[in-house]
């Protein structure tokens, strides 16, 4: 990934963040590393990536039987809350919101900004 794509990508996190609401985010590779990050300090970006992609992994293996595909997982933590989503080239986005956010209205950003970040990719 060169300097470019990385300068778009933080450019797109930026405006996302802008929304109000968000905690933190990260992008990561299907493999939990982490491209870009913008966490809170008390937050360790390597772990938080490799947790995100491991339970995206463990959810999709888990819906096998099911014959779906896995569109995003959320996660209710007591005052906060978690939504992890992956796009077709294994990129995952993950965003740590306030518990009170507008679930509906994220889902839709964050399925655009996962959209603008493929793009960005690929070039």
């Amino acid at each position: 990934m060169d300097s470019l794509q990385v300068e778009g990508i933080d450019k797109e996190l930026a405006k996302f963040e802008s929304i109000g609401g968000i905690l933190g985010l990260a992008v990561v590779d299907d493999n939990g590393l982490t491209i870009l990050s913008r966490l809170p300090r008390a937050i360790e970006e390597r772990k938080f990536g490799a947790m995100a992609a491991t339970i995206l992994g463990a959810m999709e293996t888990a819906i096998i039987p099911f014959g779906e595909d896995l569109i995003n997982l959320t996660i209710e933590f007591e005052e906060s809350q978690l939504i992890i989503m992956s796009s077709e080239n294994k990129i995952i986005l993950v965003v740590l919101m306030e518990l009170e956010i507008d679930l509906g209205f994220m889902l839709l950003e964050i399925e655009e900004i996962l959209r603008n970040i493929k793009n960005i990719l690929r070039g």
